[in-house]
């Protein structure tokens, strides 16, 4: 995981705002997301299957102190680890959802074992494939 250690301010982008609260850029007649081109200005290319992630959880932001490299797993166990986990456990606000969020995060608690995931599927009375898309973040 990743921690923010810096103590400076987000440096916040005034560029369009893109849907998920990201800012982007025209350069070049490249649509590019800000944060992704501070990276590259001062870091070069990003790597196939890398992505910038925000340490300071703020989309807006292009303080290149809080910005790193990594991969999705990466990005989502720094979201797990700083308790933002709304984007994956949005299911109970659904009116076809099965469990609570606090049953969700019980299971995310769960290490990944053949007979972790046979407890788990009789304890909330769900499939397997039900538990291992929370596992993923599929659902």
């Amino acid at each position: 995981m990743a921690v923010l250690t810096d103590t400076s301010p987000c440096v916040i982008s005034n560029k369009s705002l893109h849907k998920q609260g990201y800012r982007t850029l025209m350069v070049n007649k490249r649509n590019w997301l800000h944060h992704r081109l501070v990276w590259t200005e001062h870091h070069g290319e990003i790597p196939k299957g890398k992505m910038i992630r925000h340490l300071c959880h703020n989309p807006a932001c292009i303080n290149i102190k809080h910005l790193a490299i990594g991969t999705a797993k990466d990005n989502r166990q720094d979201d797990i680890d700083a308790d933002r986990l709304s984007w994956a456990l949005k299911g109970e606000k659904c009116g076809k959802a099965k469990l609570t969020e606090v049953q969700a995060r019980d299971i995310l608690a769960h290490p990944k074992s053949a007979a972790t995931i046979r407890h788990l599927s009789h304890k909330y009375n769900i499939s397997i494939s039900a538990i291992r898309k929370i596992w993923n973040r599929k659902t």
